[in-house]
């Protein structure tokens, strides 16, 4: 999800959102994700988040599952996670772990789908586990922008973000200073 979002620059609720049938890959060189719910969709605004190769590559894996079904669901990851972990184990069951059966109504479930406070406290744990500044979801768009912006220009990043204001777009793509700073050095 954080490198599916980072690359695409796309809300942390768009990439949570994301379901197969939502995407289409007619065209195998830049598939198209139709969010089903999205910010500006009040306004009757359509919402299109471009894929190219990269971003591609990033969700072939978790296309294998029902096309209806969210491609990063927590319930899923869990289930992945524990399987890993009973085959690395070095010991083997009691007889007692091996009979247990799963409790009928479990004191905690995962959810089929991360909401936005699930993915922030995802980022925090492998943040907090890594040894590194804790960051949000939210700023790997804001990165996003203003990469799409030092390369691309102002009116790119403005499209590929889905702004319909120009002057939105400028808050999440800050001006590069390196740049400015660069180019004075040359002129200035």
């Amino acid at each position: 999800m954080v490198r599916l979002q980072r690359l695409t620059g796309m809300r942390p609720g768009e990439v949570a959102l994301m379901r197969a049938i939502d995407i289409d890959m007619i065209d195998p060189a830049c598939w198209i994700y139709r969010p089903a719910r999205h910010k500006s969709q009040h306004h009757d605004r359509e919402r299109l988040i471009f894929l190219g190769p990269k971003g591609q590559a990033l969700l072939r894996p978790f296309l294998t599952f029902d096309a209806s079904s969210y491609l990063f669901s927590p319930r899923r990851s869990v289930a992945q996670w524990r399987a890993e972990q009973r085959a690395r184990r070095n010991s083997p069951l009691t007889p007692s772990q091996a009979a247990r059966r799963p409790r009928a109504k479990p004191l905690r479930t995962h959810g089929e789908l991360y909401d936005d406070g699930a993915y922030r406290k995802a980022i925090r744990r492998a943040c907090q586990r890594a040894g590194i500044a804790i960051w949000h979801p939210h700023m790997l768009r804001h990165s996003a922008a203003g990469e799409i912006r030092r390369r691309y220009g102002l009116e790119a990043a403005q499209a590929v973000l889905g702004h319909s204001e120009l002057a939105t777009t400028q808050v999440y793509a800050e001006v590069d200073v390196t740049t400015a700073r660069r180019i004075m050095l040359e002129t200035g």
